[in-house]
């Protein structure tokens, strides 16, 4: 199959030719993932770059502790297992399949040859590491300024559509380690929104948040 317009639909290749895009979709491969499926482990040697192209994935790190701990999730057009390959360094993180996932695989060789090719893309893909850095940076601070039920909510306005819908398509114990709480603490601090009328859930996994 060719993904030369599934592609160019991904900010960070928007710009690049579709003549390109074509060239690069033939050298790509697919790779599928069943829930809970691991894609590359931490410490690991990097030599692929993957594109989400459906489903959803966690990254996680392990502490000095030996605690795995939820730095993101990443679903349809996030790009997963750059920094390595830019950094020529181990992988920093372990990626996990959150439920039935295809990706797009593009290899060391053939990704930084596109790079090499067409400037405007290592352009994009600056702005995409540093869009990265300031969520980081952004969450370290929430994490030291906020309530845990303020950094919650502010979690669920963050993944709300046009409607102020949230799916929540991964396990508590995820959404709880990417806020940086128990699940227990999720979990007291949820039903206290939901009181406080700022939180409907409508069912297991959907919500309606207000801001």
């Amino acid at each position: 199959m060719n993904w030369a317009e599934h592609l160019q639909r991904i900010p960070i290749f928007s710009k690049v030719p579709l003549p390109i895009l074509h060239q690069l979709s033939e050298v790509c491969s697919v790779r599928t993932l069943e829930p809970e499926q691991v894609l590359f482990r931490q410490g690991t040697t990097g030599n692929e770059v993957f594109v989400v192209m459906s489903g959803s994935v966690r990254v996680e790190a392990r502490s000095d502790a030996g605690l795995d701990v939820t730095i993101a999730t990443r679903g349809p057009g996030d790009v997963i297992g750059e920094m390595a390959i830019l950094e020529n360094q181990p992988r920093s993180a372990t990626v996990t399949a959150s439920r039935f996932s295809r990706l797009l695989v593009l290899s060391q060789h053939d990704f930084t040859r596109m790079i090499e090719r067409n400037p405007q893309l290592a352009v994009e893909m600056l702005s995409h590491l540093s869009g990265r850095i300031r969520q980081l940076s952004l969450t370290i601070l929430e994490s030291r300024t906020e309530s845990l039920r303020e950094r919650v909510h502010h979690y669920f306005l963050s993944k709300r559509d046009k409607n102020d819908l949230v799916l929540l398509d991964v396990p508590q114990r995820v959404v709880a380690q990417e806020i940086g709480c128990t699940r227990e603490a999720l979990s007291r601090n949820l039903s206290q929104l939901i009181l406080e009328g700022k939180l409907i859930k409508i069912s297991r996994s959907q919500y309606v948040i207000k801001p």
